[in-house]
């Protein structure tokens, strides 16, 4: 965490990715929660009436939360159209229909 020095009043400004950040005027910038699209480079500027300068970019990485509900629901299928099906037993004799697969799926 970094300080700012200098002749009052100085004013700040948050951008991310480069775009000024509405709620991004005061000397700290914080998210209550984020989500995948808060990823990005975050930048504050801090001006006076002698100039401004610009913090080191900090880059936020957020990963793919998990889904709200653990719960996941295993379907079963003679289906096979559907690359997203995984067979029940890898040893499957051709011609002994039907064939079974199967998917996990949030519920």
């Amino acid at each position: 965490m970094g300080t700012t020095a200098g002749t009052a009043p100085l004013t700040y400004q948050w951008s991310k990715d480069g775009v000024s950040l509405a709620n991004g005027a005061s000397q700290t910038f914080s998210l209550a929660s984020t989500a995948v699209a808060d990823a990005g480079l975050y930048v504050v500027t801090v001006s006076n009436s002698v100039g401004v300068v610009a913090s080191q970019a900090a880059l936020l990485t957020v990963n793919n939360p998990p889904p709200a509900f653990n719960t996941l629901l295993l379907q079963v299928t003679t289906d096979i159209t559907n690359p997203i099906w995984t067979p029940i037993a890898t040893n499957y004799v051709s011609g002994s229909e039907p064939r079974r697969f199967y998917r996990l799926v949030p519920q």
